[in-house]
């Protein structure tokens, strides 16, 4: 059955936070218009960022949701859950979903998040084999667990650490094997990955640097690691965490332009009238590299959906991406955004050490004395204020610059030090 076409239908693919920010844009400027999103999954819209506080008994699974009925009915949005769109066709502007209904729209938004990577050897659909992305892998993990103590963690990023972090009780062995020399190499230095280093040993969990996993295999009633180095390793479970991959199929069979993810340009429209994309799947600029990168982050999304929206009910809106992530590992705070990895001719940084071992902080600045990037743990309270200067391309003075470095600063402190934008 085909839904009968209406003036300006907006309709969202996708239900996490780009969709949900797309949402309020579209309503500060279109309180009437239809709006419609379609859902993937059954459940009402949830952080996937919680997942892990979830799985860590700090949250309960309720508390993982952001949304329920009465939000959709308060906005006037039409919510279809559990039939997901299996083809889009942008001449028709129309959209076909997995039980055979069609839905017309007026102005799309492709928000279909990202899907975890999976191991490049076989065994990744072995019982007890899991990755973390959804609520389903959450509620996986801890019932498989609940009785399994020996766990591997094939990853040495923000999802390995986050994971380890929520499932490292002290009855657990949890081994991290980590494909590069270090923890945490894509998102910060040298120096923080050395002090998060010292917290998983400090934590009684087994590192495994340099390691990677050709295949894993079912043993008796255990998971057999193969090693890259030949060796083999035993466990009960193997949570995969090797970073995400923007769910770009739809787009490309539509016709869309992609390449990592969904290019778009800074209004976060696609090469397509009328269809915009935004989220862990969009392509966007990255103010940090001046690059079109996926910047998948959950503060990202919410401004790109936020974007879409502005731009898909008749408003004026464009931003730029910026890298960044806060979390928690192991007990302590890791903070970054911008650049973390400073190109010498490009960049100068000053990096300070609380004389405790409290803290790590090192910012990086450009040619004329902007901030460019940062990379904290212990003492990040302030990264969303230095996340604004970045974006903000403000520069700053001697004074300034040394307390930033020290940090953490307040507005208070940037009066009387910061310079004009570059």
């Amino acid at each position: 059955m085909r839904t009968t076409r209406k003036s300006r239908h907006y309709v969202i693919i996708g239900n996490s936070a780009a969709a949900l920010s797309a949402i309020g844009a579209i309503r500060r400027n279109d309180g009437t218009a239809p709006v419609t999103v379609i859902a993937a999954e059954t459940c009402f819209a949830y952080s996937p960022v919680l997942l892990t506080y979830y799985m860590a008994g700090r949250i309960s699974r309720q508390q993982v949701f952001l949304t329920d009925d009465d939000y959709y009915r308060s906005l006037d949005v039409c919510l279809k859950r559990g039939d997901p769109v299996s083809a889009i066709d942008v001449n028709r502007r129309m959209l076909t979903l997995r039980s055979g209904q069609h839905i017309d729209y007026d102005r799309l938004l492709i928000a279909t998040g990202s899907s975890a990577k999976q191991l490049d050897g076989s065994g990744n659909h072995l019982p007890g084999v899991f990755t973390i992305k959804t609520l389903t892998d959450a509620d996986r993990i801890l019932e498989h667990t609940a009785e399994r103590k020996r766990i591997a963690i094939v990853g040495g990023g923000l999802i390995g650490l986050q994971a380890a972090n929520a499932l490292a009780d002290g009855d657990r062995d949890i081994r991290l094997l980590i494909g590069s020399e270090r923890p945490l190499s894509q998102n910060v230095d040298g120096d923080c990955s050395r002090f998060v280093t010292e917290c998983i040993q400090g934590s009684g969990l087994s590192a495994y640097f340099e390691t990677g996993v050709e295949r894993i295999e079912a043993d008796e009633g255990e998971l057999r690691l193969v090693l890259n180095d030949g060796g083999h390793m035993s466990v009960d479970a193997v949570i995969v965490g090797k970073g995400v991959k923007p769910n770009i199929e739809l787009a490309k069979h539509a016709g869309i332009e992609v390449d990592w993810g969904v290019v778009v340009d800074d209004r976060m429209q696609t090469s397509a009238p009328e269809v915009y994309a935004a989220g862990d799947v969009a392509q966007g600029f990255n103010q940090a590299s001046g690059e079109r990168q996926v910047v998948a982050t959950w503060v990202n999304a919410c401004i790109q959906g936020k974007t879409a929206g502005t731009n898909m009910s008749g408003g004026q809106a464009a931003c730029t991406g910026l890298s960044g992530n806060v979390c928690r590992i192991l007990g302590n705070s890791v903070a970054s955004v911008g650049v973390t990895h400073p190109d010498p001719v490009q960049h100068h940084w000053q990096s300070y050490t609380a004389p405790d071992g409290a803290y790590y902080r090192n910012i990086i600045f450009g040619q004329e004395d902007e901030i460019a990037g940062a990379v904290m743990m212990g003492s990040v309270s302030d990264i969303g204020l230095i996340r604004n200067m970045i974006q903000n391309r403000v520069r700053v003075s001697a004074r300034l610059k040394e307390k930033i470095v020290h940090g953490p600063i307040s507005y208070g402190d940037l009066y009387g030090c910061c310079l004009k934008k570059v």
